[in-house]
């Protein structure tokens, strides 16, 4: 991240060492005495209303790591039932659920939990279509909206980068079942999983 200066003594460092407030994220601090120390500490207005309890904080970073890995054992898992009987319908897994709903703020877990089970229940569909374009338009528009929950939280990092990581492990995923080495595809997942998850939590690769 850009280096930000103390709003009162203009230290500066990387956003992520320093205090934001809580209300319009524009002003930093090096330390809870500058923060006291500067007129932004008593402003009241309608967005900073509701902050008193924690009038400032870090940046959160979180991480999604766990939650993909676990995304790419219950695909892969699924995509072999399948490959083993052909005539028989595979559902995914949705383990990953609660793990990736969790790592948001409380006000938006059941909104992120609820879009990530239409995700997943989108990807089902897609690991029947014949060809990777196809899976990737159907899950087009639930990607958009988990997207949209993940940096409406103001975990760190830019959104294109988080866009940008998220397809690449989609892309990754759905390759999977036309690939003819499984167990380094399932390697390759397990990295990308990690990877990917530190993007979207806000983190550096």
């Amino acid at each position: 991240m850009e280096p930000v200066a103390c709003g009162q003594c203009g230290k500066c460092d990387d956003a992520m060492n320093m205090f934001v407030c809580s209300g319009c994220f524009e002003f930093h601090f090096c330390s809870e005495d500058h923060f006291n120390q500067h007129p932004h500490s008593k402003i009241e207005d309608a967005i900073h209303a509701d902050i008193e309890a924690n009038p400032f904080r870090k940046l959160r970073t979180s991480d999604f790591s766990d939650a993909l890995k676990q995304l790419a054992v219950d695909y892969t898992d699924a995509v072999d039932r399948w490959v083993e009987m052909p005539d028989k319908y595979s559902v995914i897994a949705q383990s990953s659920i609660s793990m990736f709903a969790g790592k948001v703020a409380k006000k938006r877990e059941h909104a992120l939990a609820t879009n990530f089970k239409d995700f997943i229940e989108s990807l089902n569909e897609a690991m029947y279509d014949e060809t990777l374009e196809m899976g990737r338009n159907r899950l087009i528009s639930p990607s958009n909206e988990i997207l949209r929950l993940i940096s409406a939280d103001r975990l760190r990092g830019s959104k294109e980068g988080k866009k940008k990581a998220w397809w690449q492990f989609i892309n990754t995923l759905l390759a999977y079942k036309k690939t003819d080495n499984k167990k380094a595809a399932k390697t390759e997942l397990n990295q990308l999983a990690v990877r990917v998850g530190r993007v979207l939590g806000g983190g550096k690769e």
